[in-house]
C-alpha cells in the first residue's frame, strides 16, 4: 500500500518534532502500559481528533472507535 505523501511528510514531522523531543515520554507509556482517567467513544469520523479536542497527552484518554458505524454505513451505501 502507498501511502499519500502528505501522510508521509506528517509522520517524518512527528517523529522529529514531538516524538524525539519526548522520547522518555514515550519510552515510559510503552514500559508502564498506559492508565487512561477515561474512555471516550467516538465514531470513526476522521475529522474528530479526541486528543485535540480534549488536549490530551499520549496515555491520555483511551479512545474506542467502534467498528459497528462503519458496518452501517457501508450496508446503507450497498458496500
Amino acid at each position: 500500500m502507498v501511502l499519500p505523501k502528505s501522510l508521509l511528510e506528517g509522520h517524518r514531522r512527528f517523529l522529529r518534532d514531538r516524538q524525539a523531543p519526548e522520547k522518555g515520554r514515550y519510552l515510559q507509556l510503552a514500559e508502564l502500559g498506559q492508565t487512561p482517567a477515561a474512555m471516550v467513544i467516538a465514531c470513526c469520523d476522521s475529522r474528530l481528533d479526541v486528543s485535540a479536542i480534549f488536549d490530551a497527552e499520549p496515555g491520555g484518554p483511551l479512545v474506542g472507535r467502534p467498528d459497528c458505524v462503519i458496518r452501517e454505513r457501508s450496508a446503507d451505501q450497498g458496500v
